[in-house]
């Protein structure tokens, strides 16, 4: 049987590592896949505002700290999100991209209109990915390949796998 694949879009990947994803799953999903070798991915552009959300949530997560001042509430929000960018690509497969997915990703504007989706959409099909996991319902409705949430995922892994 061929190893389960799952491209996962920045917002699950951004709630498992902020834990903030109490109603959808996220963190039940990766820590699942991870532990019974399913191809997990990110796509490669999806890195870089992953990054930015942990560094903004942590700045906030950290004003709360009355021992971290803001002369380095900053400093130490960038080096979380580098231990989690770091931690991460140690994990999955980064799904890189190139003119044939910027193309796609142009072609796909009839059917979503927005730009670094229809680029999500391009490195699930790169992959080669069993599906794509997405809280975004707007993106699961308009996509060309198969969406599911992270606890659909998580059911659908585990009636798979068995």
């Amino acid at each position: 049987m061929a190893q389960p694949a799952l491209l996962l879009d920045t917002n699950v990947w951004h709630e498992f590592e902020t834990g903030a994803d109490s109603e959808h799953g996220s963190s039940e999903l990766v820590l699942w896949a991870l532990a019974n070798d399913v191809r997990l991915g990110i796509a490669a552009h999806s890195l870089k505002d992953l990054f930015a959300l942990i560094e903004r949530d942590m700045k906030t997560e950290n004003r709360r700290e009355p021992l971290i001042d803001d002369e380095h509430n900053g400093p130490a929000a960038r080096a979380m999100a580098w231990g989690a960018l770091t931690s991460l690509i140690d994990q999955v497969e980064i799904v890189g991209s190139d003119y044939m997915d910027a193309y796609l990703a142009l072609k796909y504007r009839n059917l979503h209109d927005y730009y670094e989706d229809n680029l999500v959409i391009a490195a699930c099909e790169r992959m080669k990915a069993d599906a794509l996991v997405t809280n975004d319902r707007k993106l699961a409705k308009h996509a060309p390949v198969l969406c599911m949430t992270p606890k659909d995922a998580l059911l659908w892994l585990q009636v798979k796998l068995g």
